[in-house]
């Protein structure tokens, strides 16, 4: 067995410790604003308390686990109710639940980046990883503790994604589940790399939850900003993966590092694995372009060569009998900036309404339009907009219909045409 050799002991909770004499309300002595209003008395409320949260989170831990089993099967419920519901927007909610995410990671910024910096100026590279001194504050201990708390909150992302229909990949919730357990399990031993850790995460997710508040907003961002936050993502994964290797080095060789070793290996699998799924999304994103084609949806006046574009006669249930394109039922597909659209399908509902579901190829969700009544005529002069929620934007596939009394569909649709 390899020995637990550390600088300090504060895994360890003393049974007749006192919170009071254990962590100063002298701030003055630390790195960092020594005062912020509001946010400083509600540190002080809660330090009385802070040797039972540590120890609820050493001997709780496994609750994640139990977390992550219902969080999966919850998405699945949601998915397998959604196929047959229409998406929901949920743009304004989601917006909102962004930019909280956003302040809170940026005020977890202001209270732990400089003491990160601090200790790597004075101390070193090694030191940062390997000395778990970040206790002696308790206000870093208490975000420390809001930031493992809070990858339970970010479950619900997630469930904005199902409901909106969004296309769910494997890294979304692979990353979510695993960051969850593994905060939840480390944080109990006061682990030197949890100051790399929460840092890291704090800095990114501050970027990463401001962009997708901007683009719910409908702020125009450039496309370099997301690739940017991926590219910063996988940096972050690659130091999580060398801080890990590094202080299981330690571990192994006998040198002081607060950290347990079983810390150390489940932090360099995580990180390892993380690298892998990021570096994958990162390139079948950004470097691997789908065929660039232009697509319409063609009328009778401008079908190319081949295309059916005979008409069939379909009665709907008000007894309207309305001229069908059997072209225009065909599969076009729409390549924009590498996000593939495709229209699926055309129906009649309700004899006046026509419903025309989207779907995304390339890692998107499929979507429906509303209902669209014009004078119980279909469609006749009226104009469709389609929302694409993607990456948390809204932006909309614009269909021209052109006015024409005989309710024949052949010339209703003429183009299709993104608009970002």
């Amino acid at each position: 067995m390899f020995e637990d050799i550390r600088y300090h002991d504060f895994h360890i909770i003393a049974p007749d410790s006192s919170p009071a004499l254990k962590w100063s309300q002298d701030w003055a002595q630390f790195p960092g604003l020594p005062y912020l209003p509001g946010l400083t008395e509600m540190e002080m409320a809660i330090q009385p308390y802070g040797d039972h949260l540590h120890r609820f989170m050493q001997q709780h831990w496994h609750y994640s686990i139990y977390l992550s089993i219902v969080y999966i099967g919850v998405i699945l419920a949601i998915k397998h109710v959604m196929k047959s519901r229409p998406a929901f927007n949920l743009r304004v909610p989601m917006a909102y639940w962004s930019a909280s995410l956003a302040l809170f990671s940026i005020i977890g910024v202001v209270r732990c980046l400089p003491e990160f910096c601090h200790i790597l100026w004075f101390k070193g590279f090694s030191a940062s990883f390997t000395d778990s001194s970040y206790y002696k504050d308790w206000r870093l201990n208490l975000w420390y503790l809001f930031f493992v708390l809070s990858k339970a909150l970010e479950l619900i992302d997630t469930v904005f994604i199902v409901l909106r229909k969004q296309h769910l990949i494997t890294l979304h919730w692979v990353h979510h589940c695993l960051t969850l357990c593994y905060s939840w399990y480390v944080f109990g031993d006061v682990p030197g790399t949890a100051r790399w850790m929460v840092n890291m995460n704090f800095l990114i997710h501050s970027l990463m939850y401001t962009y997708y508040a901007c683009k719910a907003f409908r702020l125009s961002i450039p496309r370099a900003v997301n690739v940017t936050i991926t590219s910063l993502q996988i940096v972050q994964m690659l130091y999580g993966l060398y801080v890990n290797v590094q202080a299981l080095w330690y571990k192994i060789t006998g040198q002081p590092c607060d950290c347990h070793i079983s810390v150390a290996l489940t932090g360099t699998s995580l990180y390892g694995l993380f690298f892998v799924l990021f570096m994958n999304f990162f390139i079948r994103s950004y470097l691997l372009k789908p065929q660039q084609t232009k697509s319409v949806i063609f009328t009778t006046l401008c079908a190319p060569r081949g295309l059916d574009t005979s008409t069939t006669t379909t009665t709907t249930t008000n007894g309207t009998p309305i001229a069908v394109t059997n072209g225009l039922r065909k599969r076009y597909d729409v390549y924009q900036n590498g996000d593939a659209v495709k229209v699926v399908d055309h129906q009649y509902n309700n004899g006046d309404a026509v419903k025309v579901d989207h779907q995304y190829i390339n890692g998107y969700s499929p979507l429906k339009a509303d209902h669209h009544q014009n004078g119980g005529q279909l469609i006749t002069g009226a104009d469709i907009k389609l929302k694409n929620h993607m990456n948390s934007t809204d932006s909309y596939i614009g269909f021209r219909s052109i006015n024409n009394n005989n309710n024949n569909i052949n010339n209703n649709v003429e183009i299709i045409k993104k608009f970002n």
